[in-house]
């Protein structure tokens, strides 16, 4: 056999051999799998932290809610006749406040004397309840009745939505119908407007604001949408050195945004990632649909590597997801939703142009996630949670796992619980801490699709990449910044901060536990449509059989235009 078949042979072999290894233990990465999970953690990010605060303005503005105050107000001297009331009752739209709520604010008043003044009082308390529930054009009212059989009747009013306008015109369309969770005729409920306008203010080119005005017939308003909107497209263009070491550090970035361009309010977006030896192109699209949202994810990449001298690894992998956001309830200070996602993902790998068995894996996540926002004696802070579950699933194409698979082996039929929780909040006049946890419990081996990873700008700083995964484990960031950007120079802004992250990991297969931890400074600066995002950190420790890490400078640099 000649010299170069022998080589090529033997590399073969070695690529074949470090690749079965490899799958049995901690599977061989695709340095573009974290793309779509990183779209699918953005896009679910995003729907929970839309803010529709501040844009929805009334006319008649109502009255503030004010402290619970569920005593009878026994001070108020009566001017007119008294009448013993031993029962209070709710009529007309009387289910816009449940009984408990209607209990709670009338009990106090049942088995005493009341005159018109502490009617008025009831009356102020129910009409404050129902603003709170969102129904602020709605009202309670005392019709004419007989107060002396111990009766009291409340009329309860809803308020209606007479027309809904958007830009000075009838809001017509597909778009606008399904990115309104209520329609002319509805009753009107703020929480209903406030999705709305979180619904068009998804799309990066719309600034939607509301002004609820006084309609023609009684009780009812006009709900006027008022858009000043942005261009179709919106481009940006990025580079940084957070590739990886096999496929090359430096990385380019493209992308376009694009917003109902099809007139279904539907948000697209398209990329590009690009190094020396990878590439991967995705695309997400979402559609509104009331208090749903519905999106798709898909990226096709391509990644290969070096083994050795001789052999060359190259792989491919196609992902897709579909998914559904539903927001199940709202106030004024939370948001709780539940998500549901199905993925399917085809990876095929050829070591020196011989194919490998393609692998093929579908699974469905089920979570919750939950926003809550507060305020300090510092300033407003927010939590979030979010809670999923996956399966992998043997549907659609899938690989089913074999009856003899050993305990060692990675899984397509799995089952995984993943967390992550996330707090900002001021801890001095002028600083903001933010940490966020997330966290991954499976009992059997997961292919690394699966797994959770630690290292790199996106989990623990100072490291070069994502290089750690586990089947178990956290990683915990934190970071401490200035509460307002800083002027730099002209319209320039920049944001100082300083970080400590670390990790723990647990991989099934060799019940092996591994850690990693950095801490370091960094500056974000903001110029026009320029961005900027400068680390210098220090590895404090690294597992053994890894390259110790020293000093590590981590920059990128996005445009946007």
């Amino acid at each position: 056999m000649p010299a170069l078949g022998k080589h090529a042979l033997l590399g073969t072999l070695l690529g074949l051999a470090c690749l079965s290894a490899a799958a049995q233990n901690n599977p061989v990465r695709d340095p573009n799998d974290q793309l779509l999970r990183e779209q699918q953690e953005k896009l679910r990010q995003e729907l929970l932290e839309q803010n529709s605060a501040g844009k929805i303005q009334q006319d008649s503005q109502p009255a503030a809610p004010a402290a619970d105050d569920n005593a009878f107000p026994a001070d108020i001297q009566a001017t007119g006749p008294s009448f013993d009331i031993q029962h209070i009752q709710a009529t007309g739209d009387s289910n816009l406040l449940s009984a408990r709520a209607f209990d709670r604010i009338t009990q106090p008043f049942v088995n005493h004397a009341m005159a018109v003044e502490h009617i008025n009082v009831l009356l102020d308390r129910i009409n404050k309840a129902l603003i709170q529930a969102g129904y602020t054009t709605s009202r309670a009212y005392v019709g004419g009745q007989n107060l002396k059989e111990g009766v009291l009747s409340i009329t309860i009013v809803a308020g209606r939505i007479e027309a809904i306008v958007f830009n000075g015109a009838p809001a017509s369309g597909v778009g606008a119908w399904l990115a309104m969770p209520m329609q002319q005729g509805d009753i009107l409920r703020l929480r209903d407007i406030e999705q709305a306008v979180d619904q068009f203010n998804r799309l990066r080119r719309n600034n939607v604001q509301v002004l609820i005005k006084p309609g023609q017939t009684n009780g009812g308003s006009i709900v006027e949408f008022v858009n000043k909107e942005g261009p179709v497209a919106r481009y940006n263009l990025g580079i940084d050195n957070q590739g990886s070491s096999n496929t090359g550090r430096a990385r380019i970035q493209a992308g376009v945004d694009l917003g109902n361009v099809l007139g279904l309010m539907e948000s697209i977006t398209l990329g590009l990632t690009s190094s020396k030896e990878t590439n991967a192109i995705y695309g997400l699209v979402s559609v509104p649909w009331g208090y749903n949202t519905i999106s798709a994810v898909a990226s096709i990449s391509e990644y290969q590597n070096l083994i050795g001298d001789t052999a060359l690894v190259y792989g491919r992998s196609k992902n897709f997801s579909l998914s559904l956001n539903r927001l199940l309830a709202r106030d004024q200070n939370s948001k709780t939703a539940l998500d549901i996602s199905l993925s399917k993902r085809e990876s095929t790998r050829e070591v020196n142009n011989f194919a490998l068995t393609p692998q093929a894996q579908t699974s469905l996540r089920v979570g919750v996630n939950r926003l809550t926002r507060f305020d300090t004696a510092l300033g407003a802070g927010q939590w979030t949670v979010d809670v999923g579950l996956s399966r992998g699933l043997p549907i659609l194409g899938a690989d089913k796992d074999p009856d003899d698979l050993p305990k060692e082996a990675a899984r397509y039929q799995f089952t995984k619980l993943d967390a992550a929780v996330s707090l900002d909040r001021p801890v001095a006049e002028r600083l903001v801490y933010r940490s966020r946890v997330s966290a991954l419990w499976s009992h059997q081996p997961l292919y690394s699709s699966e797994q959770l990873f630690a290292g790199g700008v996106s989990s623990v700083r100072a490291y070069p990449e994502s290089f750690l995964g586990g089947d178990q484990g956290l990683v915990w960031r934190n970071e401490l910044a200035l509460a307002k950007t800083q002027p730099l120079w002209g319209s320039a802004r920049y944001e100082p901060y300083v970080f400590a992250d670390a990790a723990i990991l647990r991989t099934v297969s060799d019940k092996r536990s591994r850690s990693i931890a950095g801490l370091g400074a960094g500056a974000r600066i903001a110029y026009q449509g320029a961005f900027a995002d400068l680390q210098l950190g220090r590895a404090l420790r690294s597992p053994d059989g890894y390259e110790k890490q020293g000093w590590r400078v981590n920059a990128s640099l996005t445009y946007q235009f």
